[in-house]
């Protein structure tokens, strides 16, 4: 291929893409460095369009507060009221049978007035316990997400 004047270069890439940055055209060059130019095309311009669906409006002062002041999605409180409600049912179930039972501990207070020791223990307690209506375990994601959402409750609504 090459005479003995010229070292043969070896090439680790064949193609070599060139995208024009003409504001007008926007064209694919692909150039196959072995025999020469492979395709032009043109490609659509789509970055005006994209970046606009990517970002709203710009908002006023009040909608911003307004957003600020209710930081929880409707959906996002149901969950958390779904998994206190569900620790309070839990809690109340459990101290009734540990009223028959002397190996269970009772469990003193509600969610919101325990204190951190308790708390720790009654969630670990909560997690091994808690099962579905029809008696089958939650997975390891509705644990995490019951979990979480009790966080989120002792955290930022009840300051702990």
């Amino acid at each position: 291929m090459s005479s003995e004047s010229e070292p043969e270069i070896p090439l680790t890439q064949t193609t070599y893409c060139v995208i024009s940055e003409d504001i007008n055209e926007d064209f694919v060059l692909n150039l196959d460095l072995k025999g020469g130019i492979r395709k032009i095309k043109r490609r659509k311009k789509t970055k005006e369009k994209a970046e606009s669906k990517r970002f709203a409006a710009p908002k006023t002062d009040e909608e911003v507060n307004i957003f600020a002041s209710d930081p929880f999605s409707g959906s996002t409180c149901a969950k958390y009221k779904w998994a206190v409600n569900l620790f309070e049912v839990w809690l109340n179930e459990r101290n009734s049978k540990a009223d028959f039972k002397s190996e269970i501990c009772v469990i003193s207070g509600d969610l919101v007035n325990m204190d951190n020791a308790t708390l720790s223990y009654s969630l670990s307690c909560f997690v091994t316990e808690v099962r579905k209506c029809n008696g089958e375990e939650y997975c390891g994601n509705s644990l995490y997400g019951l979990t979480q959402s009790l966080k989120v409750f002792a955290v930022f609504l009840m300051g702990k």
